[in-house]
């Protein structure tokens, strides 16, 4: 993480509907870990979405694909 804030990541399939919220609260800056546990969910392209608005004000976001291989 780019800096101390709230963070929230979720996770959406390929047309943008939510599955999951992994993190909705404040985390301090730096290397953090999540573990997505989906059991219910088929192998396939899914996106993990991180918007961490910081302290200062700013304001960080960025998505990323994930596969998920059963």
């Amino acid at each position: 993480l780019p800096e101390d804030g709230v963070v929230k990541l979720i996770a959406t399939d390929v047309i943008g509907r939510e599955l999951a919220t992994l993190l909705d609260q404040y985390q301090g800056g730096g290397t953090q870990t999540v573990t997505f546990f989906a059991p219910d969910l088929p192998s396939g392209h899914y996106f993990a979405s991180i918007t961490v608005r910081g302290l200062s004000g700013s304001l960080y976001s960025r998505s990323t694909e994930m596969v998920l291989n059963k």
